[in-house]
């Protein structure tokens, strides 16, 4: 999973008997390490006190909020790891997803749009940026997106309810049930073929922090 990212940069003067910065950020990398969010979100918010201009640290600690699903939190500190790092892809795509779990659909396709157009072959964020399209009405823009990706992609149950329920909104029905087949015959409903989609994208929120 990569090395953690350790702060040695961080060099901030502190008290006596205080905990260095490096200290304070191993201990989060560590709590979030074995799932304990709430302690991260601490020692992070007492590494912030010392370091307030850290991308690192906003976009781990956002990573945290996330995972217990406090989502205005994660996505403030989202933007202002941003800030601090504005060509930062990975970030981007943890905001975008941070609004998704919103069920901010909108703002989520917006932020999802130039990624993909940047990575025009990345199944994972078609699928993400389709699934908002359906959800506001844009299934146009699904049958673009995904339309290009089927052949590459003949299989993939999540790109064929997306993309047949597209078609069938925008009155391709026959189109759209021949896509609808394969899954529907499979026994797997839309949500159940998307969520290990966004399961295996949710790692990326874990990784931010390391290198």
């Amino acid at each position: 999973m990569g090395a953690l990212v350790l702060l040695a940069f961080l060099a901030v003067p502190v008290a006596a008997q205080a905990p260095s910065p490096e200290q304070l950020f191993r201990e989060a990398v560590e709590a979030q390490q074995r799932g304990d969010d709430a302690f991260a979100i601490r020692k992070y918010q007492s590494l912030l006190k010392l370091a307030p201009n850290v991308p690192e640290v906003h976009a781990n600690l956002g990573a945290a909020y996330a995972r217990l699903g406090q989502f205005e939190n994660a996505i403030r500190h989202y933007r202002a790891a941003l800030a601090l790092d504005p060509s930062n892809q990975p970030l981007q795509f943890n905001l975008a997803l941070a609004h998704y779990k919103q069920q901010n659909y909108r703002e989520a396709a917006r932020l999802l749009e130039p990624l993909s157009s940047a990575a025009p072959g990345d199944l994972r964020l078609a699928l993400l940026l389709a699934d908002c399209y359906n959800r506001t009405g844009q299934e146009a823009r699904t049958v673009a997106l995904l339309g290009r990706l089927e052949t590459a992609h003949p299989d993939d149950l999540a790109l064929k309810w997306l993309l047949g329920a597209a078609l069938v909104r925008t009155g391709k029905k026959q189109e759209g049930i021949l896509r609808l087949d394969l899954p529907a015959r499979q026994g797997r409903s839309a949500e159940a073929c998307l969520l290990a989609g966004q399961t295996a994208m949710e790692i990326h929120e874990y990784e931010l922090g390391r290198e």
